[in-house]
């Protein structure tokens, strides 16, 4: 099985995938840590990717986290990187999703 990583949105935990079919994969949940005063994001990635002990891993991130899969990204080789941008605004080709409140 390959192994996937899958990094949040801010304000959200791993609770947010519960609902996408990842059984074919190894799957690794990134914490969030708290950043440092005016760190740039090349280094809170620096600081991310030291979770990520296996080799061309897939990177999965949404909204915030799918830029932090972007800039891990330019610093390991990665299989894959995949984002899910989630917006406010209903566009004409959007896809409704549903997650039941628990």
């Amino acid at each position: 099985m390959k192994d996937l990583f899958l990094l949040s949105g801010l304000g959200a935990d791993s609770r947010v995938f519960d609902f996408l079919d990842l059984s074919n994969y190894n799957i690794h949940f990134i914490e969030w840590i708290d950043p440092h005063e005016n760190e740039p994001i090349e280094a809170y990635a620096r600081r991310l990717k030291v979770n990520i002990k296996k080799e061309n891993p897939i990177l999965l991130g949404i909204s915030f986290g799918g830029m932090m899969a972007i800039e891990i990204g330019k610093q390991i080789r990665a299989e894959k990187i995949i984002i899910i941008i989630i917006s406010q605004n209903q566009a004409k080709h959007s896809c409704q999703f549903y997650f039941p409140q628990t």
